[in-house]
């Protein structure tokens, strides 16, 4: 049988990178009134949509995610129905200048190292 209501992701997969908007809705098939989503993750535990989103109706709203709305998502209603979760993962996007940028700035002498091999390298 399946339960009575739905977690419907809008965009509609469950990886997500950093600085996106996501919505979280509760399609409700037994008209059962007050449902809210709701979040677990090792470090918070389980917490409802207004502690991490702003929440409308059924939906919840996130405008900005980061890595720590990594989590497992579901929608819960007052006599305590449940949807089935939704593994939802949120990823910084890789990027080769923040990889630069973090060498630089863990050692600023291996960037001094590399400009010198350059120019040892176009002298030759």
């Amino acid at each position: 049988e399946s339960p009575p209501v739905s977690l419907i992701i809008n965009p509609s997969r469950t990886q997500h990178f950093t600085n996106d908007s996501l919505s979280l809705s509760c399609e409700d098939q037994s008209h059962s009134t007050g449902w809210t989503v709701r979040r677990y993750t090792h470090s918070e535990g389980v917490l409802d949509c207004s502690w991490w989103g702003s929440f409308t109706g059924s939906t919840c709203n996130i405008s900005s995610l980061s890595t720590s709305h990594t989590g497992v998502y579901w929608c819960e209603s007052e006599s305590g129905e449940t949807s089935n979760p939704v593994n939802i993962t949120v990823h910084a996007p890789f990027s080769v200048l923040m990889l630069i940028s973090s060498v630089v700035t863990a050692s600023p002498y291996l960037l001094v190292t590399i400009i010198l091999l350059f120019k040892c390298y176009r002298a030759r």
